[in-house]
């Protein structure tokens, strides 16, 4: 896979899918699949920490039902004339499934020091 030096990327092989309607089971599934994603995409690149917590707030995001297949970070050009140096911006694109159909999953992360907020920008 050529991934571009600008984009974090990684793939989730193996699968946490719930094993039951419980909807305990369920919460522990996507918990295990972001806990299995992060874990490999550590293990694939060297992801930053900003990306990391820009993806695991992204993917809480995510209706509870999908299966994350693939994750890309994208850097936001800083805006001109506003330089928050302590600003961190970045567009995460969380490739998921569900009943055999993949959509991408956009949002917008900002990230400043603790803070992370992110906004759901749509889907394809």
């Amino acid at each position: 896979m050529n991934i571009p030096k600008a984009t974090s990327s990684y793939r989730m092989d193996r699968s946490c899918a719930p094993v039951s309607d419980n909807p305990a089971t369920v919460r522990s599934s996507i918990i295990c699949g972001i806990l299995l994603a992060l874990n490999q995409a550590c293990w694939a690149q060297e992801l930053s920490v900003e990306d990391r917590a820009c993806i695991t707030a992204a993917a809480g995001k995510l209706p509870e039902v999908v299966t994350i297949e693939e994750s890309r970070v994208v850097p936001q050009p800083q805006a001109q004339g506003r330089h928050e140096q302590d600003l961190y911006h970045v567009t995460v694109e969380i490739d998921a499934s569900v009943a055999g159909q993949t959509s991408t999953y956009i949002f917008n992360c900002i990230r400043s020091g603790a803070l992370t907020v992110i906004q759901p920008l749509g889907m394809r």
